[in-house]
């Protein structure tokens, strides 16, 4: 799995199972609420509201990473979120990349 953003790229490899990546430049100005009702779904939506607003960006970007890498862990693409996709997206653990500063990044795998 590979992902790029201007100045960066990553890729995962995993011998034994599937694997997805993404990163995602934090973007301060960013109006995330409808982008995240329609792709993150309620719960991430609680989750980014709850933040300070400085911090809702970066707790986007974290929310958005870990779906994108989800699916592409699972062979799916870009989809809405849905009720009958969330158990799926469940069965994938996460981990957040270390990456400079003004990006975030996950890894998922089964």
């Amino acid at each position: 799995s590979a992902s790029h953003e201007a100045g960066l790229s990553v890729a995962a490899l995993r011998r034994s199972g599937p694997v997805g990546v993404d990163i995602m430049r934090i973007t301060p100005a960013f109006d995330w609420q409808a982008v995240a009702r329609d792709y993150l779904g309620t719960q991430a939506v609680r989750r980014i509201a709850l933040q300070p607003e400085p911090k809702q960006p970066l707790a986007f970007a974290r929310e958005w990473t870990r779906m994108e890498a989800s699916l592409k862990c699972l062979g799916l693409a870009l989809q809405e979120w849905s009720p009958a996709l969330a158990p799926r997206l469940k069965g994938c653990r996460l981990m957040e990349l270390d990456l400079p500063a003004g990006l975030c990044g996950t890894v998922a795998w089964r």
